[in-house]
């Protein structure tokens, strides 16, 4: 079985000692973190979930006092969720720029799972969109090309696939978790 070394800063070795004895040695500590880690990660999945409906939300012009509340509830969250919530959302222009014109906020507040639903498929089609795009960046480099801007290239396109990768997430329908 693969082993994990875990850092324990001076501060929390009383507390992760208290853990090891309640809960006994390392073999039952491992298990208590993973069962940590799993609930963070759920607990993360259902935080970029309610902060992709507030922004697909916003971008079908709600009454400018709805809009300031969920601007005021968006700055809970981490910023990184809310800044790929947002670019989330920008995605589904890509698939079709007048869903929330033709979609808008009347129709979100009078069925707001079914048009939650398909915002979303809005994001993963508008995401695939940008990828095809981005593919067409993927062609052979010159020679001439230095190694440094390939190297710089090739991160940057790595950067646009993890954030593709995370886009797409956002916008599938949530799975039940186990």
């Amino acid at each position: 079985m693969p082993k994990k070394t875990i850092y324990v800063s001076e501060e929390d070795i009383p507390i992760f000692q208290e853990a090891m004895q309640k809960f006994g040695g390392e073999e039952s500590m491992s298990s208590v973190i993973v069962d940590a880690l799993r609930e963070k990660l759920r607990d993360r999945r259902k935080e970029e979930e309610e902060v992709l409906n507030l922004v697909l939300a916003l971008e079908c012009s709600p009454p400018a006092i709805f809009a300031e509340c969920v601007e005021r509830k968006l700055r809970d969250f981490p910023e990184d969720v809310v800044a790929r919530s947002r670019l989330a959302a920008e995605a589904t222009y890509e698939s079709d720029p007048d869903f929330f014109n033709e979609r808008g906020y009347w129709e979100l507040i009078s069925n707001e799972e079914a048009w939650l639903e398909e915002a979303r498929e809005k994001v993963v089609e508008g995401v695939r969109l940008l990828r095809e795009r981005y593919g067409i960046t993927k062609l052979r480099m010159p020679e001439e090309i230095a190694a440094e801007d390939n190297t710089r290239l090739h991160e940057t396109k790595t950067k646009l696939e993890t954030l593709f990768s995370e886009l797409e997430s956002l916008g599938k329908t949530k799975e039940t978790e186990q």
